[in-house]
């Protein structure tokens, strides 16, 4: 889907982000510092104690189709985002920020209380439940987006699903969607900040084998793309014809457990299902990753401070685990019995869901198989799986072990990933890994309490005390961070590289070759 408020995976989110636009957006300053530029919105004001904005609207703000963005639509376009029969699986990124967000979420309030109303035609307020620093950078998130309010409710349920029922009132217009092969996009001739939009044409093409994109870049048939395959970096690179920029990314990849299965409701069970790491690194990505012995990126700040530098021993968590409990194969036999599953490990079967069916996939699930197997002897059965498939039977609570993962494009701050094990709210909370019991609670709580509070030294307390425990109760378990290897044609200007940028090509220009 091209609805914004239902786009919960980047591929969909980038694809989007040329279509619509929020309130603000974001672009890299001279010095490569992200910053906050006018978007639908070309000013906004804030009370004394920060709790109340008020946006004002771009005068020549219009859709594609001509007609113009009002306070009304954006209102509109909020309350989908809250509306419990749509449940967005992004907007609870703002429950905690809004007034009545979260109430009118789970349908205990109407949405017309939600924190946000329309002073006048190009005029809305927005109302916090408290102060909140990270407020104005959530609003540049696809859910926050505008849409129309009039054509949505034209489109009904077909809105987002197909090229005729796709409108926005961002910088390009999509002419042409073939699902699973491209998307064509050109200006939209509306968009108020047209004069900065110089390409004529935007292709966006989805190539699923490394080889089969390398190829394409070779030939130059692509101008920008993302290749980290060390098969094909040097060959691609000795061309010359790229620009390559390399940033780590605020992104874990990680297996999830479905801890409401017989099989892998005993925590002692999950935590047996160890792996070598650096093996995992080199042998199947040739070492382009970082492994992960927790779920903090590299890049994770408290405060000023990294997190590598002041989260101690929470930064290799598994490390210390694994310590702890030195001989797996005991610990999976002991869990076992304490689930009443016997204690022959060969009569333990895991199904796993992968995330996606590339060749690289394939070689992931199999090495995995062979490790698991050899050394637990028990069984990993592979369902080779299509990522949008795979992300929803996790929604469905519909797998036993699946891989999954997390890219926060907003900040470094390390609660926007604990956030995602809470047992409530998070995205990968009780309804889709079923994690319960009191470590479950304690980290919850923990969880809650640091999206309420903007203290370091709290923060970094609470940090310490939640990670441990989701790494030791292995609801799910970190596998690698990411970094992000852009490719930009030589005569590309403008396309700006950060791991918290959703281009929407605002500003990019192709000369001729």
């Amino acid at each position: 889907t091209l609805d914004p408020i239902q786009t919960s995976t980047m591929a969909d989110q980038r694809s989007a982000a040329p279509i619509y636009e929020g309130l603000l957006r974001r672009q890299l300053d001279d010095e490569g510092n992200l910053i906050l530029v006018p978007g639908a919105a070309e000013s906004y004001d804030v009370n004394d104690d920060e709790t109340v904005y008020t946006f004002h609207l771009q005068p020549e703000g219009k859709f594609s189709d001509g007609t113009p963005v009002t306070a009304d639509d954006v209102v509109y376009s909020w309350r989908r985002a809250f509306d419990p029969d749509l449940a967005s699986p992004q907007s609870w990124q703002l429950q905690d920020m809004v007034l009545n967000a979260k109430e009118c979420f789970e349908g205990e309030k109407p949405l017309e209380e939600l924190g946000i109303k329309a002073v006048d035609e190009k005029t809305v307020e927005v109302t916090l439940t408290s102060p909140n620093p990270n407020f104005l950078t959530v609003l540049t998130f696809p859910f926050a987006r505008i849409v129309s309010k009039e054509f949505v409710e034209s489109k009904g349920n077909k809105f987002g699903s197909s090229v005729d029922d796709i409108m926005g009132s961002g910088p390009f217009k999509l002419v042409q969607w073939d699902t699973g092969s491209s998307m064509v996009f050109e200006p939209n001739e509306n968009y108020w900040n047209k004069e900065n939009v110089h390409l004529k044409k935007l292709t966006l093409q989805v190539v699923a084998e490394a080889s089969t994109l390398a190829q394409a870049l070779m030939g130059k048939e692509i101008d920008i793309a993302e290749l980290n395959d060390t098969d094909w970096n040097d060959q691609v690179d000795a061309l010359g014809y790229y620009e390559v920029t390399e940033v780590p990314q605020m992104s874990t990849y990680f297996f999830v457990f479905n801890c409401d299965k017989p099989q892998l409701n005993n925590w002692k069970i999950r935590l047996a299902l160890g792996f070598d790491r650096e093996k995992y690194n080199d042998e199947v990505f040739d070492g382009k990753y970082i492994p992960a012995y927790s779920f903090l990126p590299p890049i994770s700040t408290v405060g000023d401070e990294l997190w590598t530098d002041v989260g101690g021993d929470s930064v290799d968590g598994l490390k210390t685990i694994a310590e702890k409990y030195p001989d797996p194969k005991a610990l999976l036999v002991e869990g076992m019995k304490e689930a009443g599953l016997g204690e022959d490990p060969s009569a333990l079967t895991i199904k796993y869901t992968t995330l996606g069916t590339t060749e690289i996939v394939k070689k992931s699930a199999e090495w995995m198989k062979q490790e698991l197997e050899s050394n637990l002897g028990i069984n990993l059965s592979i369902e080779l799986t299509e990522w949008n498939v795979a992300y929803d039977l996790i929604d469905a609570s519909d797998y036993e072990m699946a891989f999954g993962g997390w890219n926060v494009d907003s900040g470094t701050e390390p609660m926007r990933f604990l956030k995602l094990f809470e047992q409530t709210e998070g995205y990968y909370g009780g309804e889709k890994v079923h994690w319960t019991g009191e470590k479950s609670e304690e980290y919850s709580k923990y969880a809650i309490e640091m999206q309420q509070i903007f203290d370091p030294d709290r923060l970094l307390e609470l940090y310490k005390l939640a990670e441990p425990l989701v790494l030791e109760e292995a609801p799910v378990t970190p596998v690698y961070f990411t970094k992000q290897r852009t490719l930009i044609a030589n005569n590309i200007e403008g396309y700006q590289v950060h791991p918290f940028l959703l281009q929407d090509f605002v500003g990019v220009k192709k000369t001729a070759e």
